[in-house]
């Protein structure tokens, strides 16, 4: 699905920051005995600093955590903050949500070219600086979202499908909860993007009670 390369990115930087504390490097790692709130601002006064020098100079932009977002992470242009649903306690795991959600503020809100191009020129300036682990884990995030099929909304509508043909008596409700979950959305904002979710769920619930 849309987030498989984000969640599959957390879960590798994960496994290898657990196999450097296990060797000793823990401090190396870890955002240290600060307060939550402060080391989270310091990480993305850093990541803004480092990777985005000459995108918002004037600090308009902060990061904020919100418990129930439907995503790791999220652009919020109204507001002008990239929001984390949870804060990784890993330096490499934080850095890597931030450049995501900074690259959808300067890009696109979409995972296309643009956005692409600018995860890989962030890739390149952790590799300089020396988090080749952070500069790997860019790579295939891109990588990850070029070999997402191009009809997204048939991939959305045969979820649909296949969710119903599985659960038979799944109400409507329940099904978009659970869909919108697999795309990092709220249920309101997977109905107005694939507006045919009504018709798909009518169409797979007609075929349950021919077949």
């Amino acid at each position: 699905m849309i987030l498989t390369g984000c969640l599959k990115g957390l879960r590798e930087l994960n496994r290898e920051n657990q196999e450097c504390i296990g060797s000793g490097k823990e401090s190396e790692l870890r955002l240290g005995s600060m307060p939550t709130r402060n080391a989270l601002n310091k990480s993305f006064g850093f990541v803004r600093k480092m990777f985005f020098p000459r995108w918002d100079r004037d600090h308009r932009w902060g990061v904020k955590r919100v418990w129930h977002l439907p995503a790791q992470g999220r652009c919020d242009r109204s507001s002008k903050n990239i929001l984390l649903k949870d804060q990784p306690s890993q330096e490499d795991e934080l850095y890597y949500l931030l450049i995501h959600e900074i690259c959808h503020a300067i890009s696109s809100p979409y995972h296309g070219r643009r956005w692409q191009e600018r995860m890989m020129k962030s890739s390149d300036k952790a590799g300089k600086i020396g988090r080749r682990e952070l500069a790997k884990t860019l790579d295939e995030e891109v990588k990850t979202h070029r070999q997402i099929p191009k009809n997204i909304d048939r991939e959305a509508y045969d979820l649909i499908y296949d969710v119903v043909t599985a659960s038979p008596y799944i109400r409507f409700n329940n099904l978009i909860i659970r869909v919108a979950k697999e795309y990092g959305m709220y249920p309101r904002e997977f109905r107005q993007r694939f507006k045919r979710c009504r018709k798909i769920f009518n169409q797979a619930k007609g075929f349950m009670k021919t077949g």
